[in-house]
């Protein structure tokens, strides 16, 4: 797997072995950063069930501001820091080890 665009492209990621990751593949990263190139710039960038890491990497290497990368498994964790120093030179500092599978979402009156 590797960075499709952006400062870092062409770095290559590792994978971790396991049954329960499936990497989103690099065309499909490609064309979804391409639809909001525009939107990315300095933004904030949220990607849930990171796994490698690659999806919110992409969107650090193409003008995101930060990425905030949130994953259950301790060890996809450990691969992901991996990533993040390989690809950016940058530490891994606060990781976000959590569940979202049953979140639930609550409506909120504002008001009217």
């Amino acid at each position: 797997m590797r960075i499709t665009g952006g400062e870092f492209r062409g770095r290559i990621l590792k994978v971790p072995k396991s049954d329960a990751i499936r990497p989103t593949q690099d065309r499909v990263r490609e064309a979804f950063f391409n639809m909001v190139a525009f939107e990315l710039a300095g933004a904030s960038f949220l990607d849930l069930f990171a796994g490698s890491g690659a999806v919110g990497i992409e969107a650090l290497s193409r003008g995101a501001r930060a990425a905030t990368m949130v994953e259950l498994n301790r060890r996809h964790l450990e691969t992901l820091s991996e990533n993040l120093l390989v690809a950016t030179n940058q530490v891994f500092k606060h990781g976000l080890r959590n569940d979202f599978t049953n979140i639930t979402f609550q409506k909120v009156c504002l008001g009217v």
